[in-house]
């Protein structure tokens, strides 16, 4: 037998990937298809060692730190309000919905005392996108 049967079917897929790379060209050139900035779930509020004192972060601030949304942003400051300041991260393990897995997570970007700047950077936007 002869390969003729594969021909059409070899010919029609070169004809998808080419059709494929100018559609693609074509998007990229117009901005259409942007790749999407990387992203590290770990990374902190900010670079350069910016730290969040979460003895003065209100919920918004509070968020900017990995693995914190609205509700645990809430029950860090409800636990502060009726407990007082934190003193350790440890202690950040009292509040609901924070474990030892979290704790450590936040841990290089929390402070306790003094922060050198505004509880919240003026170019800080939260994670939830407010």
């Amino acid at each position: 037998m002869t390969d003729t049967p594969q021909a059409p079917q070899t010919f029609a897929l070169r004809g998808v990937v080419w059709w494929g790379l100018v559609i693609t060209l074509v998007g990229v050139a117009s901005g259409r298809f942007v790749a999407a900035p990387a992203t590290n779930r770990d990374a902190g509020p900010l670079d350069s060692g910016y730290r969040i004192d979460v003895n003065r972060g209100d919920a918004d601030t509070l968020q900017l730190l990995p693995g914190i949304g609205p509700s645990i942003a809430e029950n860090v400051v409800a636990w502060r309000t009726e407990h007082g300041p934190f003193a350790t991260p440890a202690e950040l393990e009292n509040v609901r919905m924070i474990g030892p897995v979290l704790r450590e997570r936040i841990t290089p970007w929390i402070t306790f005392g003094p922060s050198p700047g505004p509880a919240r950077p003026e170019n800080a936007q939260s994670r939830s996108g407010g």
